[in-house]
């Protein structure tokens, strides 16, 4: 997995956007994609395989579906 790295003004909303569906696993300090995949264990391996042992993990909605916040 090629790591991504955050521009400092991108909040982890705009990072995650492009991963509609999927699982992203981020760096402990959020500021890196360390892994994406359909399944949640595949990018945890890959965030493991990156050395970080306790990834962030987050299921990006689907496009699709609209999140509110009450």
């Amino acid at each position: 997995m090629r790591q991504r790295k955050f521009n400092p003004e991108e909040s982890v909303a705009d990072i995650i956007r492009p991963y509609a569906g999927k699982w992203v696993a981020l760096s402990a300090d959020k500021k890196v994609v360390l892994g994406v995949s359909k399944e949640m264990e595949v990018a945890l391996k890959q965030a493991h395989k990156e050395g970080e042992k306790i990834p962030h993990l987050i299921k990006v909605p689907d496009s699709s579906v609209a999140a509110y916040i009450y």
